[in-house]
């Protein structure tokens, strides 16, 4: 299992000079699909999970489905 912290601005750091916000998507999109593609599940937070424990509880619950998949 992996887990990935995502923020607005990391997607933003990722633009080359004058480059396409849509091109960086995709490159996620298909970095994170070939990780998947070896079995790895990959569970993703946003810094609004953790404002809380009622806030963090669905990140929880996907963190032990994942790896109760993986078990």
């Amino acid at each position: 299992m992996a887990g990935e912290f995502d923020g607005r601005i990391t997607y933003g750091r990722r633009l080359d000079p004058g480059g396409d916000l849509e091109a960086v998507l995709w490159r996620e999109k298909m970095r994170e699909d070939a990780i998947r593609a070896e079995g790895v599940a990959v569970v993703r937070r946003v810094w609004g999970d953790l404002h809380s424990a009622a806030s963090f509880a669905p990140t929880v619950a996907r963190l032990h489905r994942a790896l109760h998949r993986a078990a």
